[in-house]
């Protein structure tokens, strides 16, 4: 009997301990290794777009625009031709694709159109730099950027026409719930000196979040945010709850992460202290390891959140005069409880020794765009493309409003109000098949916008593990709590006979 109970007792604590879910940011494939991919846009799972730059040293420098894009899922890009992208210096800040057709770009002051897959460019002149692009249809779109600079357009970017805008600060990302309800955020700036090396630091300002409920013609600004710097924006669709993911400079190279929340449509925001650890690092001494920027932001209801992102580990050098490189891990952060506990990424130990020996670097994350709780893409320099890929056995492994397809993707249950019948292809918790029903293979609310960071290394897979910072209790957990219970009583009973 005290086997019998021993075995099942663990099996109890192995099921509870179990997360109901699990995946991770896999290297998708590489645009070029030189490439800086700053703006990302998948207007459908298997298109996916990219801009970034290269930087051309074989005579006078400069950097020369990419564009380039895949239509099977991210595993090949092509290079779209752009007249601009020989231009010396050539900068793109901002991508949206409507759809696999119709796109926009900002490069430099100008922004770009296409209605053609990329396949001819029409310039148009904004004489501002713009950060954020977003159309609702082929004609009505509307455009963020610095000095806090706001644009709408009706006739598909051809023209634009400034809003009033009620900060200076540079803008840099966009949500939007609808033609309507949008966000755009930003921050300012302030530039340290060093006295002695003369560097210059640059450090994050009066970060702000702003609101408008009529597409854009007007806005309202929420309280500064003091010294932290703007992320990704994220509301559901009753257009109060959200959530902003900013960060704050910790020093030249190291930022941490924060999560803020508003319960008021973003007219305030408070911080959630999410804990943002995933490591430490043991170089002469141990220092805690934290997520230093979020670039993906989506959450399916007040409790189910996921965040992808990066994190800074430390700069090597290769050297007595040599280089210095970066070293950058991929990060993951899931919530099924409101953001009271996280499944996260778990770096474990990174040692760099005296010799100082550099460990594999996944490359710093300069933008992203999550499509879903369980779809998503990131990217960044040394031409990384970072997919999310998760695999559900059972309903039950999926979020709520989210359906387990027998392919093993979680996919939103689209048929009205949520009333989940599941269609042929759905698994159960069984494992076995559901009856007939509809499913939309895309989530109901798409983030988007894109923010550049600095950083250099080299790049390598991810090797993301999953951790809890508490245990999340798998599906019939407490049934299996009170069974076990139940057995040690009896077990205990049968010792005192």
């Amino acid at each position: 009997m005290r086997r019998w109970t021993t075995g099942l007792l663990f099996v109890a604590v192995a099921l509870l301990w179990t997360p109901a879910w699990a995946g991770t940011w896999e290297r998708s494939t590489s645009v070029g290794a030189n490439v800086y991919v700053v703006g990302l846009s998948a207007p459908s799972p298997d298109d996916v777009f990219v801009t970034g730059f290269t930087f051309d040293m074989s005579g006078f420098p400069t950097m020369n625009c990419q564009v380039l894009a895949s239509s099977d899922g991210g595993a090949s890009f092509t290079h779209i031709d752009a007249a601009f992208a020989t231009t010396p210096f050539c900068t793109p800040s901002a991508l949206f694709f409507l759809d696999v057709q119709t796109g926009w770009l900002a490069v430099d002051k100008d922004l770009y159109w296409t209605t053609n897959r990329g396949g001819t460019w029409t310039k148009a002149s904004v004489a501002a730099k713009v950060n954020a692009i977003h159309f609702f249809d082929a004609n009505h779109g509307v455009a963020a950027g610095d000095a806090g600079g706001l644009y709408h357009s009706a006739d598909g970017g051809h023209t634009w026409t400034s809003s009033i805008s009620p900060t200076l600060a540079d803008l840099s990302r966009m949500f939007w719930l609808d033609s309507q309800r949008g966000w755009a955020a930003g921050q300012g700036s302030r530039v340290e000196t060093d006295p002695e090396t003369q560097a210059e630091t640059e450090w994050p300002i009066d970060g702000v979040v702003l609101r408008t409920q009529d597409g854009g013609l007007s806005w309202e600004a929420s309280q500064t945010f003091g010294e932290l710097g703007a992320g990704p924006v994220f509301f559901l669709n009753d257009g109060r709850k959200g959530w902003h993911a900013a960060w704050e400079k910790q020093d030249e190279k190291r930022n941490i992460a924060h999560l803020l929340t508003s319960e008021d449509g973003g007219a305030t925001w408070v911080d959630t202290n999410a804990d943002m650890a995933v490591g430490e690092l043991n170089m002469f001494m141990t220092i805690p390891l934290q997520a230093s920027l979020i670039q993906s932001l989506f959450w399916a209801d007040a409790q189910h959140g996921h965040l992808g992102g990066g994190a800074y580990i430390a700069e090597t050098s290769s050297g007595m005069g040599g280089s210095s490189s970066p070293i950058w891990r991929v990060v993951d952060l899931v919530t099924i409880d409101g953001g009271t506990t996280w499944t996260k990424t778990d770096l474990g130990t990174i040692s760099i020794g005296i010799t100082g020996d550099s460990p594999p670097s996944d490359g710093a994350v300069f933008t992203g765009q999550a499509s879903g709780l369980y779809s998503g893409w990131m990217a960044g320099e040394k031409g990384s493309i970072w997919k999310y890929q998760h695999t559900c056995l059972r309903q039950d492994e999926c979020g709520a409003g989210y359906l387990c397809l027998i392919s093993g993707e979680c996919v939103w249950d689209d048929t009205p109000d949520n009333d989940v019948s599941t269609p042929n292809d759905v698994a159960n918790a069984d494992g076995t098949s559901g009856s007939d029903g509809f499913v939309n293979a895309d989530g109901s609310q798409t983030a988007d916008g894109a923010e550049t960071s600095g950083g250099d290394g080299s790049s390598s897979g991810c090797g993301c593990s999953l951790r809890s910072s508490a245990p999340q209790f798998a599906p019939f957990g407490w049934l299996f709590v009170a069974l076990v219970g139940l057995l040690l009583s009896k077990n205990k009973r049968s010792h005192r006979v």
